[in-house]
Formats: C-alpha cells, sequence, structure tokens
C-alpha cells in the first residue's frame, strides 16, 4: 500500500523553505522596472511586484522561524559559531527590511487609488527609482546571508547535522 513519507521535524525544513523567498524576492524587481517602462501595464506590473512581494517576505518569515530550529540543533564549534551567527543576524535584517519594504510599496500602490490622488509620471518615477535602490541594499544582504547559509552547508556541511 502506498503511504507518504513523514514530514521532516521543522528544524530540518529551513534548507527546503529559504530558497523560495530568496527567488521570490529578486524577482520582484523585475516587474517594479517593468511597471516603471511600461505604462499602459503599470498597475498590472506594479501589482504583480506586491504579490511577489508578499509571498517573498511570508516565506521569509517561515524560514526565519525554521531557521531559529535548525540553529537550535547544530553542535556550535568555534569555526562554525561567528558565521552561523551573521548568517542568523543577516537572515533576520533581510526578513524586517522586506516586510518593511513590502508595506511601503503596498501603501504607495494603494494611497493614489485610496485618495484619488493624480501622481504625475515624473513623481512616479523618481519614487520607484528610490525604492528600488533601497530594494538593491536590502537584496545584497538577503545575497550576503544566501552565502553564508551556502557557506554553512558545504563548508562546515553543517546540513548532515540536522536532517
Amino acid at each position: 500500500m502506498f503511504s507518504l513519507p513523514d514530514l521532516p521535524d521543522f528544524h530540518a525544513l529551513h534548507p527546503l523553505v529559504i530558497h523560495f523567498p530568496i527567488a521570490l524576492l529578486l524577482v520582484a524587481p523585475v516587474f517594479i522596472v517593468l511597471a516603471a517602462l511600461w505604462f499602459r501595464h503599470q498597475t498590472a506590473f506594479a501589482i504583480s511586484a506586491l504579490l511577489l512581494m508578499l509571498m517573498g517576505t511570508a516565506g521569509a518569515w517561515i524560514s526565519a522561524a525554521t531557521g531559529n530550529a535548525a540553529e537550535g540543533v547544530v553542535t556550535k564549534t568555534d569555526e562554525i559559531r561567528p558565521v552561523l551567527e551573521q548568517h542568523q543576524r543577516l537572515g533576520l535584517m533581510t526578513r524586517n527590511l522586506f516586510t518593511l519594504l513590502t508595506l511601503i510599496y503596498g501603501v504607495a500602490l494603494a494611497a493614489p487609488a485610496l485618495f484619488k490622488w493624480s501622481v504625475p509620471n515624473k513623481l512616479s518615477l523618481a519614487w520607484q527609482a528610490a525604492f528600488l535602490a533601497a530594494y538593491l541594499a536590502a537584496a545584497l544582504i538577503l545575497a550576503n546571508a544566501g552565502h553564508l547559509g551556502g557557506r554553512l552547508v558545504h563548508e562546515f556541511e553543517v546540513l548532515a547535522l540536522f536532517l
């Protein structure tokens, strides 16, 4: 008879769930750029970007929770500890920054419609450029957190410790 395998422990889900928010959050700015350049479909691209950011940010919260659980079962040697602590610090910073950026972008999309404001194209472009600059900074922190996670797995073989 066919049966599904047991779900892994919560801490072991981190390697599985972390890749989705990374991909979603790094693809979202493509849609912001498309919204800025393609006025005819600006709303559709902007809403698509917001949806990607919402899903990516939700995934970042789940990833942080599973990462915290995984950290509890890792044997912390003197060699691993600083990399693990920096990975955790950057992961939490990433989660918090993308939460803030997603809220800002959502409010910026909703406010003109709610308050019936007409935003001139030049102001819209300037706002989107400034937002993308902040987003790039957060994406670099995300990339560094991911790099440290990769070091933990491939250099220190931490993954084997909590599977």
